[in-house]
């Protein structure tokens, strides 16, 4: 683009100086003028202009940044002053611009401000110019993005796509997976640093905001929330970690996370949580994975105290063999294994052996003789809840904290479905359904399948399950006995959806609107008695305070 088209539109005294490139009356009339005004017609700053001066252009533009100019400041084509430079291909100028901006910041900051300022050209430039070493160079972008992330700071498409690119370059280039099948001890490795890195910001977090000032947040706080929410996403599915309360977690995390993304509807959930329960919950849960981690690592004691196929398969035997006493101290002098054993496993055994015939039909003592399938079956007992949770030592005290962490849990989760509900029912009550019948058809049929998910299909359902439950039929014409899920499959077509030769399994779309309509008031009364249970939540979170100060900044905390 021509010099002559941006001279030309320049107006004020202090730019056309900038232009005309006059470093002395720039630097003796400066503070006279605006150091940030933008022309009427174009938006650009004098740092802006500072890219064409007639002279002097290199001292014009360290002047003006040295006097505090802001470098984020865009023009009419949405540009900053380096973008600017680097779109008219003048490299010399973008590199020295670079340089006098980012003389006293940390690698750290300069990869912060040109991710957030969204420019991949500027950003390549930045990184030919370092010769960044590409771990570290990775290691940059991945913490900046999470940041960003955290802060809720949208960037631009382009950059997004460029830094995805980087860092599956980065994965490709760095993770090959071993040709052979790992070792228990090199697979636990990835589970060993990613609890280290739970541990370590749980002790950052309690070592620095564990003070009375429940309002006491910043940046670097909900980074460190940020990472360990990651962290557990990659391993709450391990059968290591089943008996601790992950999901519970998980949730109590990414609620909190989502309410200081300032989104008005996450407000009321600070009624339920606050930080120091958060700190909480995080202390007993690092305990937790602290011990886990190290029965991993214990070579000694690892097979002696964990629990295997072979194990379970013997108790199976034991139990059998002590059947006629019924008692379980027959069981324990039969037991041979270094393993210890609880009198709540041997019942829980006793009751899955008449619980699960295919448990029961197996009549092998070893392991090895064992088919494929009743090794399945030994594998799958194995997984189960139960038996993690009587197999696994939590101490007393952490026990109390999981309690208490599945109680806010289960507020939060009732909360979050019952507003999930109303949300889909103030949608249904504005669809017209003559008008627009397909569309209104399938918004009535997403309708009923959250309805049906979130009051029975769903594991964390509301208390008031069974009344929820009646309202769904009661809302259903009587006539129609198939599964609600069976209306909203991705395989049946529009066709079938609207076409009246299939009168039989068409749904009286018309009624069902009629009838989700008046349940909107019943579910509005049950939000408002969710919303009672969250002021009584609060009430309690009040009074296990200690002090007038924590009292003070929860009422901050909760506005």
């Amino acid at each position: 683009m021509a010099q002559g088209n941006y001279v030309s539109k320049y107006s004020g005294e202090f730019c056309k100086l900038v232009v005309e490139g006059d470093l002395a009356k720039i630097k003796s009339k400066f503070k006279d003028f605006v150091l940030d005004y933008q022309t009427p017609d174009d938006l650009n700053t004098p740092l802006h202009l500072s890219i064409i001066a007639q002279q002097n252009r290199n001292e014009i533009m360290q002047f003006l940044i040295e006097s505090g100019a802001d470098c984020d400041l865009r023009n009419s084509m949405n540009l900053t002053a380096s973008e600017l430079a680097i779109n008219l291909n003048f490299l010399d100028v973008t590199k020295f611009m670079l340089a006098i901006e980012f003389r006293n910041l940390s690698d750290y900051r300069c990869f912060y401000r040109l991710i957030r300022r969204g420019s991949v050209p500027l950003l390549q430039l930045f990184l030919e110019l370092k010769s960044f070493d590409v771990h570290q160079q990775i290691h940059f972008v991945s913490s900046v993005w999470h940041e960003l992330y955290v802060k809720n700071v949208q960037i631009s498409k382009n950059m997004e796509n460029f830094l995805e690119y980087q860092l599956l370059n980065y994965s490709y280039a760095y993770h090959h997976p071993t040709s052979q099948k790992p070792d228990r001890l090199k697979f636990d490795k990835e589970h060993e640093n990613r609890i280290d890195l739970i541990v370590e910001y749980t002790r950052y977090l309690t070592t620095n905001y564990a003070t009375d000032n429940l309002n006491d947040f910043d940046d670097k706080f909900l980074l460190a929330i940020k990472i360990i929410y990651d962290n557990l996403f990659f391993i709450k599915d391990k059968h290591e970690f089943a008996h601790l309360p992950m999901l519970e977690l998980e949730r109590c995390l990414a609620i909190f996370l989502a309410i200081f993304k300032k989104s008005p509807e996450y407000e009321i959930y600070k009624l339920i949580i606050n930080k120091k329960q958060l700190l909480q919950f995080l202390t007993a849960f690092c305990d937790e994975l602290d011990k886990i981690k190290n029965e991993l690592l214990d070579k000694e004691n690892r097979t002696a105290h964990k629990w295997t196929n072979d194990l379970l398969l013997h108790l199976i035997n034991c139990i059998r063999d002590a059947a006629p006493a019924k008692s379980t101290k027959a069981i324990n002098a039969l037991w041979t294994k270094k393993c210890p054993l609880k009198k709540k496993l041997i019942y829980y055994i006793k009751a899955r052996l008449k619980a699960n015939p295919e448990l029961n039909s197996i009549q092998s003592r070893l392991i090895n003789n064992l088919s494929k399938a009743e090794l399945e079956i030994i594998r799958a007992e194995m997984k189960t809840p139960q038996f993690l949770n009587l197999t696994r030592t939590i101490s007393r005290k952490n026990f109390v904290v999981f309690k208490r962490l599945r109680s806010i849990s289960d507020h939060l989760s009732q909360l979050y479905a019952i507003k999930k509900i109303l949300r889909y029912l103030d949608g249904i009550a504005r669809v017209q359904l003559p008008q627009y019948q397909v569309s209104g058809t399938l918004a009535l049929k997403r309708t009923l399948q959250v309805l049906a998910d979130t009051t029975s299909s769903t594991k964390y359902g509301p208390r008031i399950q069974r009344k929820l439950e009646y309202v769904v039929h009661k809302i259903l014409p009587l006539n129609l006995d198939i599964e609600l899920r069976d209306y909203y499959t991705p395989n049946v077509t529009l066709y079938k959806l609207c076409s009246d030769k299939l009168e039989n399994r068409l749904m009286p779309f018309a009624e069902v609107q009629c009838s989700l309509k008046s349940v909107r008031r019943y579910f509005s009364y049950i939000f408002d008695l969710k919303i009672l249970e969250a002021y009584k939540c609060y009430l309690g979170n009040v009074y296990q305070l200690k002090d007038r100060v924590q009292v003070k900044s929860y009422n901050q905390y909760v506005g």
